[in-house]
């Protein structure tokens, strides 16, 4: 059996006029409460949901969107600390909230990295503030930190159907908030497709035994057995 891939294609004047839309009800106040709150620095926000989950692990991929979202100097704060230390400074519940609201970015050693989902909390990704990891003992630290910070990431979680990333600001223009959603996008896909299309790899060679014969369903093996047994009658 082949894996059938199917695309799903979003038109760039339905996001503008989408986009259009949305800008329209923000400048429109009700009773003096508009759709974007103020502590949400007016971010947009994308969502992607999908039928299947691909992947056992939690894969953050980096947007390279062609217009900056940020319009201000960005704080960041690089974890470099024992996880002990984390745990023990950071372990009521609301002080990983105060720390989590303090700081724009979240920088964190790469060899401490795959420790760090387990320690910082859901008040991190809520706020899609994850940590992201960096090699601290590389040439151009200061250039990737830099890209880091002006770049927007998307976590794809296996532990549900939706993801989401903030793409854009309601400062923006109509038609760059389309562009950014219509390259968010298109770099979701092509992760979603290598995610579902490893895992579906993956699951057709456990299928495969070491000799290269596939391996019998139990209902296969039944009927095997019972050819099997008519053949030796017969000798």
């Amino acid at each position: 059996m082949e894996m059938r891939q199917s695309t799903a294609r979003v038109e760039n004047q339905k996001v503008l006029q989408t986009v259009e839309a949305l800008l329209a009800f923000d400048k429109k106040k009700k009773t003096g409460v508009t759709l974007f709150e103020e502590d949400e620095n007016d971010k947009i926000e994308l969502q992607v949901s999908v039928w299947h989950i691909g992947g056992k692990k939690t894969k953050t991929v980096p947007l390279a969107l062609p217009h900056c979202m940020y319009e201000k100097n960005r704080d960041a704060l690089l974890f470099v600390m024992p996880y002990k230390v984390l745990r023990l400074e950071y372990k009521p519940f609301e002080a990983k909230r105060n720390l989590a609201k303090s700081y724009d970015v979240f920088l964190t050693d790469d060899r401490i990295f795959k420790g760090m989902s387990r320690h910082v909390g859901k008040e991190f990704y809520k706020r899609n503030k994850y940590p992201i990891p960096v090699n601290l003992e590389m040439k151009n630290l200061k250039e990737k930190i830099a890209e880091i910070m002006n770049t927007v990431y998307i976590n794809l979680s296996n532990r549900g159907s939706c993801s989401s990333a903030n793409v854009a600001n309601v400062g923006m223009s109509s038609e760059n908030i389309a562009a950014n959603v219509m390259e968010a996008v298109t770099i979701i896909g092509k992760e979603i497709a290598a995610l579902f299309k490893a895992k579906y790899q993956k699951g057709q060679t456990r299928k495969q035994r070491k000799d290269g014969t596939k391996r019998l369903t139990p209902k296969q093996k039944l009927i095997k057995k019972r050819m099997d047994a008519k053949l030796r009658e017969k000798e």
